[in-house]
């Protein structure tokens, strides 16, 4: 299962994501980036309570990575858990993800 609940502030959205990211849930994380408004410039990815993130998971974070380059913008994840940075820096995409 995975929650998202959204804030926009001006031309940032904030996503905070809550559960898994899995093949079960990726699709509703790739649906939500990919509806986001053209005016979004700055997209901010809270995985506080983020238990465990898939291939298919990591795949969309690369999706929406791409997406907010191609506008110019950033694509920042926050509040990323032990565990997941770990995945993330033996998958090498700490050198492509802005983690803060």
């Amino acid at each position: 299962m995975l929650d998202i609940t959204k804030k926009s502030e001006g031309n940032t959205l904030t996503m905070e994501l809550s559960g898994r990211l899995d093949t079960d849930t990726a699709s509703q994380l790739d649906d939500e980036v990919a509806a986001m408004p053209d005016m979004v410039t700055s997209l901010v990815l809270d995985m506080d309570d983020l238990e465990y993130v898939a291939s298919s998971g990591l795949r969309v974070l690369l999706m929406a990575t791409k997406i907010m380059q191609d506008r110019g913008g950033e694509c920042t994840m926050t509040n990323v858990p032990e565990l997941i940075e770990e995945v993330f820096e033996m998958t090498g995409l700490t050198n492509v993800f802005t983690i803060a």
